[in-house]
């Protein structure tokens, strides 16, 4: 559709420039509430340089994908406003139901926004299902797609036909997670439309095929023994060129120019057949002219669904509409409209005409961009990154500043590049460079109301104090004295671990209950080592090597693991008692959750306070020992993201795991951990979100060999993986297969082999250049011997 056609009913005079490249007006309308009136109305313009806007109402499922302050609010858009997420994806169909919205690009990838698929089926209204503009299942390539209220239809370039999702709403544990419909033998699907209950599938021979849930509309006879994913064959007197669903009917377009409707007609015939009542097998529309195109469109649920169908004569002289459920002998005549899709302009625009035809250069030609297939896309404040920028990214994160003051929150990026710079991103701005964070190698990076602590990959620690929230204005960075391996950030304080496996504490754990400490030591049951932490709100938990977890803190919410009163001390540390050695620990808000070497997971804390967000072990209550996380399957890894609510500055917890199996769950608000189909990595349940702190800072591509870490420091993963073949373990200290001696600082000494010690580690290749790589002696004074000897096994 031409920008002269666009309907600009919505548009403003100053937005006339827009409207001159506007490519095409999609129109629909958004789901307020079940009770509200259905004739709120928004739209997405699409221009001829590959930018998308959006304007009209939103909702809470956040249908205009908004970003920001405006993200899943109720808000009317009285102009256009650019919505980066869905820009520059080069898109050929849009299509846009109540509660989400789903686009294909030219590349075959489908990009969905809005509620999610399982919760919409549910009836779910938690704005924390709600996601912005990602690609789903990027392995398929797609030709064709379809939505209707509670799913998805999709034909793949192979020619598959799946559906993602569920027919009815509440019955959300029913989900087709893009399961393949079995076609008969030698079917090739070209086209498909959707309804209600239903999907119409036409193939190159000119044949209708329908599965569904049938109430009369799928043409032929259906019982509940059928099922409702085996397509049948729709009876027609000649082979169709085009199929279009209305909510609970079809309407076909045969080869000859005529046209025939199925399905439910009520007592009004609006589908024009000269009948009243359910059509279960196609009868003719009343036309007395051949007609050369049609379409359809619903909207509403249940019994306030309403389909329109129109269709323009085979000379393109004549259009006409039917419908609305109203009584017509016949289609009506429209008069002023030059196509289609003015018949629409005050409802929703039929999926069938939302394609876009594009005359853009090549990608490589167009202005530079964020990369479509870039995993930064998946969050608006990387948006004014062009193309060559992205390419030079190599960590990045994200994390919310509150103003408490005004009640408000924003979400901020932080990104390093392969020059070793560091940028703040923001919303709509272009990137800041951080000169006082840059050429320190930042691998991690924590945020509170109060400070900012990066981690830097030669154990350097350093702190600065945030005087502004929102503006983002920074004290100097403060280096800390400790050579550090881990750090992390409370509501209102900091603790970290040195390499030496002390922990220190910096702050209150709660503001007017206990005094500010300026590093404190905490004093541990053992002398460790310790390899990780993590921070609540008002509490810690820290790991050994020895598989043994630890919590101190204020617990009075049970986030501890064992009883605790407000007259215990927070600083006093205990060992959780597990049923099986722990290898992760993380901190919710208010709980601590733990991943056994079983596969189990173990959580304590609040589970009774919906604004905390917490648990799923059992009954609400405080949990003061470590109880099982019901899952089906055993969990390979999992994260907990701590965010803040907008509007009570209440802070809650989402928690999200993946199993042996590669499988994606989530859980939040007093929901059961459920599968994820949208993700493919734990990453993608924080999109558009504050990303957890565990994952901060986040690793574009392979890692890289660390061979500047601090000059005696032995990377424990180096301790940890390359264990070597049992034949290679052999030929140590045996002197028959060495030409090199390694002297360990406990006096005692290794015989080793330079090409196996080259191939072992970047520690043995530094040491080996260090020693010129010709001497048969390397002295390892300054290093641990056992640390060392670990390397070796």
């Amino acid at each position: 559709m031409s920008g002269q056609n666009v309907d600009k009913t919505l548009v403003s005079k100053e937005e006339e420039v827009l409207l001159q490249k506007a490519n095409i007006h999609y129109a629909f309308r958004p789901f307020i509430s079940e009770y509200a009136d259905r004739t709120v109305t928004a739209a997405f313009i699409l221009t001829t340089d590959d930018e998308t806007f959006a304007l009209g109402t939103n909702n809470r499922d956040n249908i205009l994908a908004l970003s920001g302050d405006d993200f899943a609010k109720n808000i009317t858009l009285e102009k256009p406003r650019k919505i980066p997420e869905l820009s520059g994806r080069r898109i050929v169909k849009l299509s846009v139901t109540e509660q989400f919205g789903a686009a294909l690009t030219d590349k075959g990838k489908l990009v969905y926004w809005g509620r999610d698929i399982r919760s919409t089926a549910r009836g779910d209204d938690d704005v924390k299902n709600v996601v912005m503009p990602f690609v789903v299942r990027d392995d398929l390539t797609l030709k064709d797609f379809t939505c209707s209220a509670y799913y998805l239809t999709v034909l793949t370039d192979e020619g598959d036909v799946l559906v993602w999702g569920s027919y009815f709403r509440k019955l959300g544990d029913h989900i087709n997670d893009f399961g393949v419909i079995k076609l008969r033998k030698g079917v090739r699907v070209k086209e498909i439309s959707s309804g209600w209950y239903h999907v119409a599938l036409l193939d190159d021979k000119g044949q209708v095929w329908t599965f569904g849930y049938g109430v009369g509309q799928l043409g032929w006879s259906w019982s509940f023994e059928d099922g409702d994913l085996t397509p049948g064959p729709v009876p027609l007197p000649a082979p169709c060129k085009k199929v279009e669903c209305g909510a609970y009917s079809n309407i076909f377009l045969l080869n000859d120019g005529q046209v025939y409707a199925s399905g439910q007609n009520t007592e009004k015939d609006h589908l024009c057949v000269d009948r009243e009542g359910t059509v279960t097998k196609p009868a003719k529309v009343k036309f007395d002219i051949p007609i050369g195109n049609i379409a359809a469109i619903f909207s509403g649920p249940f019994g306030r669904s309403q389909s329109r169908f129109a269709a323009v004569s085979e000379d393109g002289t004549k259009f006409f509409k039917w419908g609305y459920d109203t009584r017509m002998k016949s289609p009506l005549l429209v008069d002023r409209v030059k196509n289609l899709e003015e018949i629409f302009s005050d409802y929703r625009t039929p999926q069938s005409l939302a394609r876009i035809k594009h005359s853009l250069p090549p990608i490589d030609e167009k202005p530079a961009q964020v990369k479509v297939d870039s995993i930064l896309s998946n969050w608006s404040v990387f948006g004014k990154l062009d193309k060559a920028f992205v390419d030079r990214v190599t960590y990045f994160t994200t994390f919310e500043a509150v103003d408490s003051a005004k009640y408000t929150k924003s979400l901020k990026g932080l990104i390093a590049t392969k020059e070793d710079d560091v940028y703040l991103c923001e919303e709509q701005k272009e990137p800041s460079k951080l000169e006082l964070l840059s050429k320190k190698k930042i691998k991690k990076a924590s945020f509170n109301q109060y400070l900012m602590a990066t981690l830097s990959k030669d154990s350097s620690l350093y702190v600065q104090e945030i005087e502004n929230p929102i503006q983002l204005t920074y004290g100097v960075p403060v280096r800390m004295k400790d050579t550090v391996s881990d750090v992390s950030l409370g509501k209102s304080f900091m603790v970290y671990l040195t390499k030496s496996s002390e922990i220190f504490f910096y702050g209150t754990f709660l503001s007017g209950l206990y005094i500010h400490e300026d590093r404190k030591a905490i004093k541990m049951p053992t002398d460790g080592p310790f390899k990780s932490l993590s921070t609540g709100v008002a509490h810690c938990a820290v790991l050994s090597t020895d598989s043994t977890a630890y919590t101190f803190g204020h617990g009075v919410h049970g986030e501890l693991g064992r009883i605790w009163k407000n007259h215990h001390s927070p600083y006093d540390v205990e060992s959780v008692k597990l049923p099986d050695p722990c290898k992760k620990v993380l901190c919710g808000a208010y709980s601590t959750v733990f991943l056994t070497d079983k596969g189990h997971l173990y959580a304590c804390g609040n589970d009774d306070d919906e604004n905390t967000r917490v648990l799923t072990t059992g009954p609400y209550g405080k949990d003061w020992g470590p109880r099982k996380i019901w899952l089906d399957e055993k969990i390979e890894d999992f994260t907990v993201g701590i965010e803040i609510n907008e509007r009570s500055l209440n802070t809650f917890s989402t928690y999200a795991a993946v199993s042996s199996t590669g499988k994606i769950y989530a859980w939040y608000d007093r929901t059961k951990p459920t599968m994820v189909d949208v993700a493919s990595t734990m990453l993608d349940v924080f999109a558009s979100r504050q990303i957890p702190q565990s994952m901060s800072m986040v690793r574009i591509g392979p890692e890289e060999v660390e061979e500047d870490a601090e000059e005696n420091a032995i990377p424990e993963d180096e301790i940890q993986n390359d264990a070597g073949t049992e034949e290679e373990i052999k030929l140590y200290d045996d002197p028959k297969f060495s030409d090199v001696t390694v002297r360990l600082s406990d006096g005692s000494s290794v015989l080793a082999h330079k090409f196996l010690l080259h191939r072992k580690s970047a520690f043995f290749r530094k040491a080996l250049l260090e020693s010129d790589g010709l001497s048969n002696v390397i002295d390892l004074p300054s290093h641990d011997a056992k640390a060392v000897r670990a390397l070796l096994k």
